[in-house]
């Protein structure tokens, strides 16, 4: 089964044709942890669009994942 980052209307229209779909912070988890980016970029990346005035990213889940960056950039794992 084919997976799709998307959301909105669109995600509608994926989900009745059967298409997994996942939005942005699902995408940064897969990017850490099959390690296609170091934390300090995702931390970096999501800031940017967290501050952007029309992001609608769900605000405790941001902070959860900022935080979550930030803890692997401490222990080392950014390098």
């Amino acid at each position: 089964m084919a997976s799709v980052g998307t959301g909105g209307a669109t995600r509608v229209t994926w989900e009745a044709l059967r298409v997994d779909c996942h939005g942005l912070l699902w995408l940064l988890d897969e990017m850490l942890s099959s390690h296609a980016a170091k934390p300090q970029a995702l931390h970096r990346g999501l800031s940017a669009i967290s501050e952007h005035p029309r992001c609608r990213l769900p605000k405790a889940e941001v902070r959860q994942r900022l935080a979550s960056f930030g803890t692997k950039l401490n222990n080392g794992a950014g390098r």
